[in-house]
Protein backbone atom coordinates (compact mmCIF):
# COMPACT_ATOMS: atom_id res chain seq x y z
CA UNK A 1 0.00 0.00 0.00
CA UNK A 2 1.73 3.37 -0.87
CA UNK A 3 2.25 5.76 2.07
CA UNK A 4 0.04 8.30 0.31
CA UNK A 5 -3.15 6.62 0.73
CA UNK A 6 -2.81 5.76 4.77
CA UNK A 7 -1.72 9.65 4.97
CA UNK A 8 -4.93 10.62 3.33
CA UNK A 9 -6.43 8.13 5.83
CA UNK A 10 -4.94 9.34 8.81
CA UNK A 11 -6.60 12.64 7.75
CA UNK A 12 -9.87 11.60 7.98
CA UNK A 13 -11.52 13.06 11.27
CA UNK A 14 -14.03 10.38 11.71
CA UNK A 15 -13.47 7.67 9.24
CA UNK A 16 -16.02 5.35 8.56
CA UNK A 17 -16.49 1.36 8.14
CA UNK A 18 -16.24 2.08 4.38
CA UNK A 19 -12.44 3.83 5.08
CA UNK A 20 -11.20 1.67 7.52
CA UNK A 21 -12.51 -1.71 4.84
CA UNK A 22 -10.49 -0.16 2.47
CA UNK A 23 -7.35 0.71 3.71
CA UNK A 24 -7.08 -2.95 5.90
CA UNK A 25 -8.66 -4.48 1.87
CA UNK A 26 -5.26 -2.68 0.40
CA UNK A 27 -2.58 -3.96 2.99
CA UNK A 28 -4.24 -7.63 2.76
CA UNK A 29 -3.28 -7.37 -0.86
CA UNK A 30 0.07 -6.52 -0.12
CA UNK A 31 1.02 -10.13 1.59
CA UNK A 32 4.20 -8.41 3.07
CA UNK A 33 2.31 -6.35 5.53
CA UNK A 34 0.07 -9.14 7.19
CA UNK A 35 0.79 -7.69 10.38
CA UNK A 36 -0.44 -4.10 9.95
CA UNK A 37 -3.35 -5.45 8.65
CA UNK A 38 -4.26 -7.34 11.63
CA UNK A 39 -3.48 -4.65 13.79
CA UNK A 40 -5.67 -1.81 11.32
CA UNK A 41 -8.33 -4.11 11.78
CA UNK A 42 -8.09 -4.11 15.82
CA UNK A 43 -7.60 -0.75 15.64
CA UNK A 44 -10.71 -0.18 13.89
CA UNK A 45 -12.84 -2.17 15.80
CA UNK A 46 -11.57 0.02 19.21
CA UNK A 47 -12.02 2.96 17.13
CA UNK A 48 -15.93 2.42 15.90
CA UNK A 49 -16.62 -0.05 18.68
CA UNK A 50 -15.06 0.73 21.76
CA UNK A 51 -17.41 -1.17 24.38
CA UNK A 52 -17.06 -4.12 22.14
CA UNK A 53 -14.93 -7.13 20.66
CA UNK A 54 -16.89 -7.51 17.19
CA UNK A 55 -18.64 -4.93 14.64
CA UNK A 56 -21.69 -3.99 15.17
CA UNK A 57 -24.59 -5.78 13.10
CA UNK A 58 -25.48 -3.50 10.59
CA UNK A 59 -21.75 -3.14 9.67
CA UNK A 60 -20.81 -5.65 6.76
CA UNK A 61 -18.93 -8.13 8.76
CA UNK A 62 -18.49 -10.64 5.38
CA UNK A 63 -16.70 -8.53 3.59
CA UNK A 64 -14.09 -7.70 5.98
CA UNK A 65 -13.80 -11.10 7.69
CA UNK A 66 -13.81 -13.02 3.93
CA UNK A 67 -11.04 -10.44 3.34
CA UNK A 68 -9.16 -11.55 6.31
CA UNK A 69 -9.47 -15.38 6.43
CA UNK A 70 -8.32 -14.78 3.11
CA UNK A 71 -4.98 -13.43 4.77
CA UNK A 72 -4.75 -15.80 7.27
CA UNK A 73 -4.91 -18.83 5.08
CA UNK A 74 -2.57 -17.35 2.57
CA UNK A 75 -0.08 -16.78 5.26
CA UNK A 76 -0.64 -19.97 6.94
CA UNK A 77 -1.58 -18.51 10.28
CA UNK A 78 -3.98 -20.96 11.66
CA UNK A 79 -4.06 -18.60 14.97
CA UNK A 80 -5.23 -15.63 12.91
CA UNK A 81 -7.82 -17.75 11.39
CA UNK A 82 -9.10 -19.47 14.35
CA UNK A 83 -9.22 -16.42 15.89
CA UNK A 84 -11.10 -14.80 13.04
CA UNK A 85 -13.69 -18.10 12.83
CA UNK A 86 -14.24 -16.95 16.14
CA UNK A 87 -15.41 -13.78 16.11
CA UNK A 88 -17.47 -14.50 12.81
CA UNK A 89 -19.57 -16.71 14.54
CA UNK A 90 -19.37 -13.94 17.52
CA UNK A 91 -20.74 -10.89 15.41
CA UNK A 92 -23.88 -13.50 13.34
CA UNK A 93 -21.74 -13.85 10.07
CA UNK A 94 -21.92 -16.80 8.37
CA UNK A 95 -24.15 -18.22 11.47
CA UNK A 96 -26.02 -20.52 8.91
CA UNK A 97 -22.89 -22.25 7.68
CA UNK A 98 -21.63 -22.37 11.71
CA UNK A 99 -24.51 -23.99 12.64
CA UNK A 100 -24.23 -27.29 10.02
CA UNK A 101 -20.81 -27.44 11.47
CA UNK A 102 -22.15 -27.40 15.18
CA UNK A 103 -24.67 -29.67 14.15
CA UNK A 104 -22.26 -32.67 13.00
CA UNK A 105 -19.51 -31.95 16.01
CA UNK A 106 -19.66 -35.69 17.60
CA UNK A 107 -18.72 -33.57 20.64
CA UNK A 108 -20.45 -30.06 21.21
CA UNK A 109 -18.35 -28.54 24.59
CA UNK A 110 -19.57 -25.55 26.50
CA UNK A 111 -17.82 -24.03 24.14
CA UNK A 112 -19.67 -24.02 20.97
CA UNK A 113 -22.98 -24.42 22.60
CA UNK A 114 -22.33 -20.99 23.99
CA UNK A 115 -21.17 -19.46 20.85
CA UNK A 116 -24.45 -20.86 18.99
CA UNK A 117 -26.30 -19.32 21.20
CA UNK A 118 -25.22 -15.96 21.59
CA UNK A 119 -24.69 -16.23 17.73
CA UNK A 120 -28.45 -16.19 17.37
CA UNK A 121 -29.05 -13.61 20.08
CA UNK A 122 -26.53 -11.10 17.84
CA UNK A 123 -28.80 -11.54 14.72
CA UNK A 124 -31.87 -11.48 17.15
CA UNK A 125 -33.13 -14.99 16.19
CA UNK A 126 -34.36 -15.82 19.54
CA UNK A 127 -36.68 -18.58 18.60
CA UNK A 128 -33.40 -20.14 17.60
CA UNK A 129 -31.20 -19.53 20.51
CA UNK A 130 -33.69 -20.39 22.92
CA UNK A 131 -34.82 -23.55 21.44
CA UNK A 132 -31.00 -24.27 21.22
CA UNK A 133 -30.55 -23.00 24.45
CA UNK A 134 -33.14 -25.77 25.90
CA UNK A 135 -31.34 -28.08 24.03
CA UNK A 136 -27.90 -28.02 25.90
CA UNK A 137 -27.17 -31.17 28.26
CA UNK A 138 -27.16 -30.52 31.80
CA UNK A 139 -23.49 -31.21 33.65
CA UNK A 140 -23.24 -34.81 33.15
CA UNK A 141 -25.82 -35.82 30.52
CA UNK A 142 -25.07 -36.60 27.10
CA UNK A 143 -27.83 -35.97 24.32
CA UNK A 144 -28.37 -38.19 21.96
CA UNK A 145 -30.14 -37.68 18.75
Amino acid sequence: MHPYSHRIFSQARHPNHFLWTSLIRGYSLLHCHHTTTFSLYSQMKLHLHPSSSTPPLNFNIDFIFSTLLKLAATICSLSAGSQLHGQMIFAGGYLHCARKVFDEMVDRDVVSWTIMVVGYCRVREMAMAEELFHKVPVKGHRITE
